[in-house]
């Protein structure tokens, strides 16, 4: 039980569904909620989990990495998802933690997290391709949010090479003080921060690649020097977790850095590894 070994359960709520209520639609005839009644089933969905597992489950994270799903224009429907998922939290257990939905870091995710003012402010160039307003302005201007933001956690991943455990590993290498700048910029300078994401990868594998750059070798050891680097660093910059991707490691035919990132081999050669 994980009570008596008195750790706290972070559940992240997957919000697509098979049926379709007008919603945005995704791969394999799956749905986003994006219409009154899509939110008020969603809402009804979030307090009945949270009904089944209150007093188990500490926070409840609203979608893992949602810009992937939503695309560039939609901040605005996501944001909505958050509140009233935050509400139906609140409603049922009003000490438990709402987090938003991982950042994964680089120029698209921070726009659509933050909207072209937040670009600006970093870029005086211009904002060519980003919304103009991102997920946190809609969150910040909502009436019933109250002023929380409908949040209470903000959640960004860290996925890079093993001697970049200070940055997101992006093209942009974005550092922690940009994630709270950009939470401060539009006014939430209380909120925690976590990591719920991230890894560096052991092995090698030439045909994947991260940021344009192949999988060149890094020992175990490396990637073990990254795992507490990494820990030290983020939790000396504020983090109020810093957690690992995955312990074990998974067998995929595809070749990708997901596949080398497990801290356990479990036993299962992976076929597209070269060693």
């Amino acid at each position: 039980e994980y009570s008596a070994l008195k750790l706290d359960i972070l559940f992240v709520i997957n919000p697509l569904t098979i049926w379709d209520l007008k919603g945005i639609k995704e791969c394999k005839g799956t749905f986003l909620p994006n219409t009154p009644e899509g939110f008020l089933a969603w809402s009804d969905y979030v307090e009945t989990l949270v009904k089944r597992y209150q007093g188990k489950v500490k926070a409840w994270e609203i979608y893992n990495e949602p810009r992937g799903d939503y695309g560039n224009k939609n901040g605005a429907s996501y944001a909505q998802l958050v509140k009233y998922g935050y509400l139906a939290v609140k409603r049922v257990d009003p000490n438990a933690l709402v987090v938003l939905g991982g950042l994964t870091g680089g120029d698209p995710q921070l726009t659509w997290f933050g909207g072209c003012d937040d670009y600006r402010r970093r870029f005086p160039i211009g904002c060519q391709e980003g919304p103009e307003k991102g997920v946190l302005d809609y969150l910040r201007d909502d009436p019933d949010c109250q002023g929380t933001g409908c949040f209470d956690v903000f959640d960004y991943h860290t996925y890079a090479f093993a001697n970049e455990y200070r940055v997101d590993g992006k093209e942009e290498r974005r550092t922690h003080q940009d994630f709270v700048e950009l939470l401060r910029f539009h006014g939430f300078t209380s909120k925690l921060i976590i990591n719920k994401e991230g890894a560096t990868y052991s092995g090698e594998d030439m045909r994947a690649e991260k940021d344009g750059r192949p999988l060149t070798l890094q020992t175990e050891q490396d990637q073990a020097i990254f795992l507490f680097k990494r820990a030290v660093y983020r939790v000396s910059e504020g983090l109020a977790r810093v957690h690992w991707s995955r312990f074990r490691e998974q067998a995929r035919t595809q070749p990708q850095l997901a596949n080398y990132m497990g801290l356990i081999y479990n036993g299962i050669p992976n076929k597209c590894s070269s060693g």
